[in-house]
């Protein structure tokens, strides 16, 4: 739907301002709402039904270009040349969307693409992660000290220096296999002054959930001291041993290993050498956010994204106008996320440039559809 045929179905003269823009689509709302009718007639409804639904987009149209226009104003002076170069390959109600974050594409000396802004900025720096490594691991010195940590680590990551997966920093809340709390446990997770147990050793739960030892059975039915072997019988062979030799939960951790690959240990980080505060290191999980292989199947996503973005291009025969209404309606369909949107957008713009290119390498060359030239040779992309 172009702007025009917006502002017919909204009754508006001319864009004016969002309240304007908001006001009207209410009043017409009220008008034509479906609810708003008692109709027997299927097709009278489905009609009025139809109505109403393009009258939403009108509204989504309107607002967008409303949008757009002040993005033009507001980024001006934010906004480099390089920067500029780079926002020609996402539409500008693309691009309107995310003004707030136009001034991050431009740190660092070079202009970056908007989806490894957008990829950061939904992902990659929450609690300041881009600033801070809140993974490392530093031996804990053999005097204690006051600023030790029980961490829950890694030990098959592959950087040793950012291998902890769990900050034990909740006394209270963090529990032993043993059944008893950190606080219960003396300095450095040494001895239990409730229990048998000689060592702290994290057991892993998330609020009323816990893990299971791989025998199925409960880490308080298994032995505090030693292996930790279990103490319960074989589900329905009453006086049948049960042949677990230690606890060990069939669990996978967020940085892709299993349990039997993780360690309680005590970490020291020298709070004022690193400049941190330790408010920060207050989080208990700092694994990543995504197990691995949920990364890659993610990756994978993208990049067939990718290729349909490049195929769209294809298909409209180099016109990048027509291609990126291709993509937005697709990324609607697949209900991608904005990072992948960004990435569709610049695999398009990098496939539609070697036509551009060709169309304006000399006055005789032949202009694909959705181009036209312009009088004295030159060509011009034809306006959506």
């Amino acid at each position: 739907m172009d702007h025009a045929r917006a502002l017919r179905l909204l009754e508006l003269e001319d864009a004016g301002e969002e309240e304007v823009i908001r006001k009207q689509f209410r009043r017409l709302a009220l008008r034509m709402h479906p609810d708003r009718h008692a109709l027997d007639d299927r097709a009278e409804k489905a009609a009025r039904t139809a109505a109403f639904v393009e009258l939403q987009s009108a509204l989504e149209v309107a607002l967008a270009c409303v949008l757009c226009t002040k993005s033009d104003v507001e980024v001006q002076g934010i906004v480099d040349d390089e920067v500029e170069e780079v926002l020609r390959a996402y539409p500008p109600t693309f691009v309107a969307q995310f003004r707030h974050l136009l001034g991050e594409m431009s740190k660092g000396g070079k202009a970056q693409p908007l989806s490894e802004v957008l990829d950061k900025h939904f992902f990659g720096t929450q609690f300041r992660s881009d600033e801070v490594d809140f993974r490392i691991f530093q031996p804990a010195p053999t005097a204690e000290r006051r600023d030790m940590q029980l961490v829950y680590r890694c030990k098959e990551c592959p950087d040793p220096a950012s291998s902890v997966c769990a900050r034990l920093s909740k006394p209270t809340k963090n529990k032993c296999v043993c059944g008893h709390n950190a606080a219960a446990h003396a300095p450095g997770g040494k001895k239990c002054s409730k229990c048998a147990c000689t060592c702290f050793a994290y057991h892993i739960q998330q609020q009323a959930w816990e893990a299971r030892c791989g025998c199925k059975h409960k880490h308080t039915d298994h032995h505090v001291t030693g292996a930790r072997k279990c103490r319960k019988d074989i589900p329905g062979k009453r006086g049948t041993p049960c042949p677990c030799n230690g606890y060990m939960p069939s669990w996978v951790c967020h940085c892709g290993h299993p349990a039997s690959s993780h360690e309680t240990v005590v970490c020291y980080i020298d709070l004022k050498e690193r400049s941190i505060d330790r408010a920060l290191l207050g989080r208990e999980w700092v694994a990543g956010g995504l197990r691995v292989e949920t990364v890659a199947l993610a990756e994978d996503s993208r990049e067939k994204m990718a290729q349909y973005a490049v195929r769209a291009v294809a298909v409209n025969h180099g016109d990048l106008g027509r291609a990126q209404t291709s993509i937005a309606a697709h990324a609607q369909r697949r209900g991608a996320s904005y990072v992948a949107q960004a990435k569709m957008y610049e695999a398009a713009a990098a496939a539609a440039k070697p036509a551009q290119e060709q169309v304006s390498s000399g006055p005789g060359a032949r202009a694909p559809r959705g181009v036209r030239a312009a009088p004295g040779g030159r060509v011009s992309q034809r306006q959506q």
